[in-house]
């Protein structure tokens, strides 16, 4: 459920960016999105700074006002990314359509080409299934849609080559929430998707050394919590770590505590050291939210993360999504959709603020 909503936001802030940057290129100029910046959204006052933090902070970029294609205030957008964010995430499928498979998506592309302006490190990360429930791997010249498919795999892994070549990428993800994929397609499946991974794997970190290699599992799928909200109970998947041996550069995360858990402070204080008990590499949070938070999970996850070893943690939404009917998750932003900051805006700007270790 979670990967399919975050994918449909995904490509549709892709179709939108593209469309921007034509139309911007079609009227002959060559504007700085920092220069057309409206100041409304770069005067937010923030409380007292915490003295130091032992995580790189991130978020997912949503403008103002975004609803669909064509809509929201990305302009006035970018700016605000270097207040709460040194990471971004750029993760998407792997391929804009069948035809282009092996090429760089356009959305990751765009992700880049306004980093060095706005002073963050993209954070890749292709998927190989759109939504939880469908594959994407047949080719023009092969319809096996599977990683049993060769010339899916090969063209998957040129695909990741691209990135983290020509990006010099800092990190890539070779798959997005794949314990859900686990749940979704059985053992044997995913099975096969390891035995691909670590291939791959080997191969990009041969020409990329310092790329760092990894996927991303859906933290609460991994606890076995969250029955109600996924709508069957799963048992804990731990275990599927171990999988990949020693073929993960950081052991990463998505996680959204509100599928089990009224109020944050419901939560166990163990939450998230307990993955610690599970492995003694690197952490990272590549998605994390709370609806409508008043800044108290925040302050939670802080209090809870301290002294685990993480090394980045990304926030899901800049802004809530501007939709009519509610959908889970779309006012997970730090900012309210017309451009109101949210009291989590504060607690997360201050973490940004803090002193990195």
């Amino acid at each position: 459920m979670i990967k399919k909503i975050i994918f449909g936001i995904l490509v549709i802030v892709g179709v939108f960016l593209i469309i921007t940057v034509l139309s911007d290129k079609k009227d002959g100029n060559n504007r700085s999105i920092e220069k057309n910046s409206p100041p409304a959204e770069k005067t937010f006052k923030t409380g007292v700074v915490p003295t130091e933090r032992t995580f790189k902070v991130g978020v997912v970029a949503i403008p103002k006002g975004f609803s669909g294609p064509g809509t929201g205030d990305w302009v006035g957008m970018f700016p605000l990314i270097p207040q709460v964010a040194e990471i971004v995430t750029a993760q998407n499928e792997w391929r804009d359509s069948k035809e282009k498979s092996g090429e760089m998506p356009e959305i990751l592309q765009l992700i880049q080409m306004q980093s060095k302006t706005y002073n963050y490190t993209p954070q890749f990360g292709i998927m190989f299934t759109q939504g939880e429930d469908k594959v994407i791997l047949d080719t023009p010249n092969n319809p096996i849609n599977g990683w049993s498919n060769e010339d899916g795999k090969k063209l998957y892994e040129k695909t990741a080559l691209n990135i983290c070549k020509t990006y010099n990428a800092k990190y890539l993800a070779l798959g997005i929430e794949v314990n859900t994929y686990f749940v979704n397609f059985g053992e044997e499946k995913f099975d096969e998707f390891v035995a691909a991974y670590k291939e791959m794997y080997d191969n990009l970190k041969s020409q990329c050394p310092n790329t760092k290699i990894f996927v991303t599992f859906q933290l609460e799928k991994m606890k076995g919590i969250g029955a109600k909200t996924f709508g069957k109970k799963i048992a804990p998947q731990w275990n599927l770590i171990n999988k990949f041996g020693n073929k993960l550069d950081l052991i990463a995360f998505t996680s959204y505590p509100e599928v089990e858990y009224k109020s944050p402070n419901d939560m166990p204080s163990d939450y998230y050291s307990e993955i610690s008990k599970h492995t003694n590499k690197t952490i990272a949070i590549t998605e994390l939210g709370w609806t409508d938070d008043d800044g108290t999970f925040i302050k939670k996850f802080i209090e809870m993360a301290n002294g685990m070893n993480i090394e980045f943690v990304s926030w899901i939404f800049m802004h809530d999504l501007d939709f009519k009917n509610f959908v889970p998750l779309s006012k997970t932003g730090l900012i309210k959709s017309d451009g109101t900051p949210k009291k989590a805006w504060y607690e997360w700007k201050k973490l940004k603020e803090t002193s990195l270790k």
